[in-house]
Parts: C-alpha cells; structure tokens; sequence
C-alpha cells in the first residue's frame, strides 16, 4: 500500500515539470525558432512562418501571411501581449510612409502550443504593450503631418476592451489657415462613454 501511495506522489510531483511548456519559461536557449519562407524571389513579402522546435523540427506553419521586411530576423517574439506568460508573435504587414504600421499578431495557446492570430490585436495599428500596465496595450496612428490618433486597451476575461481615445486634428478657417488644433479624449468606463474636447494653438 506504502508502495502504491509513493508511486502516485511521485506521479503527480512530475506532472507540473512534464505538463511545463519550455517556451512560456525563461530560458538561455530558445525553445521555439521562427523561420520567414518567401512565396518566390519576386514576391518576398508574401509566404509563410514555419515553427520549428528545439531540434528544428517544423511544427507549426503560418500560411498566407504579408511581411513588409520579407526576412526571419523581421519576426517579433519578445512580447507577451494578453499577459499570460508566454510571447507571443507578430508579423510586420506594411509600415507607411508617414510611419503607421500594422500587424498579423498570433497569440501562443498554452493548451494546444499553438499561436493563433488574435483579430482584435492585429487591428491596432501601432500595438505596443502599455509600459505601465502588462495587461494593456497601447496603439498610435498619424493621420498626416498634425493628425494624431492614439488608444489603450485593456484585458478583461479575455476579451481586450478599449479604455481609452485621444486625437488631435486641425480645424481650419475659410482661407485655409489653421484655425486651431481639436483634442479629443475620450474615456469608456462602467459601459458610459465620456468625451472632453478643447480645441487650443498648439498642436
């Protein structure tokens, strides 16, 4: 009986090591590698991301993918975007002119160790994680020279919520000179929707 109760111990003692995933741990060596595979010479945009293991197994393909910079070294994996310890991954689409850029962001699912495209993320257009909060991001836009656009949204059970609106744009007088610059900020909490605007000679 003594013996039987050792061994279930011991079972269920190695089950949290076993059932560990390497690549939501800190590790020296990368427990995952991401590899940018290019449709044709003429088209290095467009292709696919392989995933591969620690002995370089593939074992995961992203397929139909747009990547601005059309190399490995462009894929981002240094960041955990819905907080839930493990980085995630993000694919450059295009980055404009003026500096706007969007994204294909995949978050990892522990469950099944597969990252899957996340909708809501990848349609913020400059994502970046909230330095003061993990479980917020933030976005910026530029809707030319001195129209801005920014936002923070946040995690709640799951679904990523928008907190917060800020944009400043130019109103202008009949002539064509700028009048002013509008700044609209605009705050969603308890389901209410608040908006100050103040329309000022600076930008």
């Amino acid at each position: 009986m003594k013996r039987v109760l050792a061994m279930a111990m011991l079972c269920c003692c190695a089950l949290p090591a076993m059932a560990a995933d390497p690549w939501c741990s800190a590790r020296a060596t990368p427990a995952l590698t991401f590899e940018w595979q290019s449709a044709n010479k003429a088209e290095p945009s467009s292709g696919r991301v392989l995933v591969k293991n620690a002995f370089g197994k593939t074992v995961q393909v992203l397929d139909k993918l747009e990547n601005y910079y059309g190399s490995s070294e462009s894929l981002r994996t240094e960041t955990d975007f819905n907080n839930d310890g493990c980085r995630d991954l993000v694919v450059t689409n295009s980055v404009a002119g003026i500096g706007n850029e969007s994204n294909s962001v995949f978050l990892y699912q522990p469950a099944t160790r597969r990252f899957v495209l996340n909708e809501a993320l990848s349609e913020i257009g400059g994502l970046e994680l909230d330095r003061d909060d993990k479980n917020c991001v933030t976005s910026f836009w530029k809707g030319g020279a001195a129209d801005m656009y920014t936002a923070r949204h946040c995690w709640s059970k799951g679904k990523l919520l928008l907190q917060r609106e800020y944009q400043v744009s130019p109103r202008y007088k009949e002539d064509g000179e700028v009048q002013c610059y509008e700044h609209v900020e605009t705050e969603y909490r308890g389901g209410r929707k608040r908006t100050k605007t103040d329309c000022t000679t600076e930008f």
